[in-house]
């Protein structure tokens, strides 16, 4: 059994200079670390055990609950951000910031709002966000959730961000790079049967598996499992992917590796939902959860590859562009620009 390991961005453990602290109970996470760097905080990641088995999970929240609340007390940020899921995750904070008066908002993802596992803690996450500043969600879909239990809710993208490389094509090998979370609703055996129709394509799976699906999966010689990369190797992996592929069964929620995909102007496979396609227009190419869709969709892209790639570095500009009006909201609520947005009714 691992012990609690605190992951942090930056050479101390302090809270940047506007003294707040992104945390959350995953080993790392792009969204976390783009908003403390623009809101001029820190991240925290509190992660103790494995993920999966369920007959320990309470022991390991009640861990992480615990070493949580040593890390509050002992970095004392003023403004917490926390990831949710899970909802103990905000639990603890919660209890930080009532004895301390800190601020407290809910970074609320997609999975607690519609997973079967979350959603009988729903009303209780809604409470405990409205003992703070409110919530924050990456769609519109997710808001209208959580105001129609009084939750104060922002709408806000992650950081978009732009890499040195993003204006290089994709080269002539043939690569689809697959950044996975291994959460239940990414269609994993689809993806490795996809791979299996389309032997030409090298198809590489990031990501640590903590579930065993890859495991207990036949996979052809054309498929590739990295595990969990530094950060360092992730970023080489999507630099030089011909296609990125994200998908979910999930309607509302948006894709991590598309926004990665985006920072590299590499083309996106992902899935057909309204959300995504608001968000990817012609810079992806929009699939099924089936096989022999996920495979016809890597056809598509890799045939119109040079135009999806000058969608995708034009996207990228227009998006941190528009940065600075759409994260606004957020640090009026977190009391950034010389107010703080009042606290709702319980």
């Amino acid at each position: 059994m691992a012990q609690a390991l605190i992951c942090r961005s930056g050479q101390d453990r302090g809270c940047g200079p506007n003294r707040l602290l992104v945390l959350g109970w995953v080993a790392h996470h792009t969204r976390n670390e783009g908003l403390a760097t623009e809101l001029g905080g820190a991240t925290a990641y509190i992660v103790w055990g494995r993920r999966g088995n369920a007959a320990l999970a309470v022991v390991r929240y009640a861990v992480q609950f615990g070493r949580t609340l040593w890390e509050l007390f002992w970095r004392r940020p003023e403004r917490v951000v926390a990831m949710v899921p899970p909802f103990p995750a905000l639990a603890a904070c919660l209890l930080y910031a009532k004895v301390t008066g800190s601020l407290l908002v809910g970074d609320v993802h997609t999975y607690p709002l519609v997973a079967r596992t979350w959603r009988p803690f729903l009303g209780f996450t809604a409470w405990m966000l409205r003992q703070g500043q409110g919530a924050v969600v990456t769609n519109d879909a997710n808001a209208a959730v959580l105001r129609q239990r009084r939750v104060p809710t922002l709408v806000l993208d992650d950081t978009p961000r732009l890499a040195a490389g993003r204006e290089r094509p994709p080269g002539p090998k043939l690569r689809v790079v697959v950044p996975a979370s291994f959460d239940p609703d990414e269609p994993i055996d689809a993806i490795v049967a996809a791979a299996r129709s389309r032997p030409a394509l090298e198809v590489v799976i990031t990501g640590s598996d903590q579930t065993g699906r890859l495991d207990r999966a036949d996979l052809p010689r054309n498929v590739t499992r990295t595990g969990y990369l530094p950060r360092p190797a992730y970023e080489t992996t999507v630099a030089t992917a011909t296609i990125v592929t994200s998908l979910t069964t999930l309607d509302d929620c948006m894709q991590q590796a598309g926004y990665e995909a985006m920072a590299w102007g590499r083309p996106l496979v992902t899935s057909d939902t309204a959300e995504l396609r608001d968000y990817f227009g012609t810079a992806a190419v929009y699939v099924g959860a089936s096989a022999e869709g996920i495979a016809a969709g890597w056809d598509r892209a890799i045939e119109s590859a040079a135009e999806m790639h000058r969608a995708m570095v034009e996207l990228g500009a227009r998006k941190v562009a528009d940065r600075p009006a759409e994260i606004a909201p957020l640090r009026l609520l977190l009391g950034l620009d010389g107010a703080v947005a009042p606290q709702s009714a319980s």
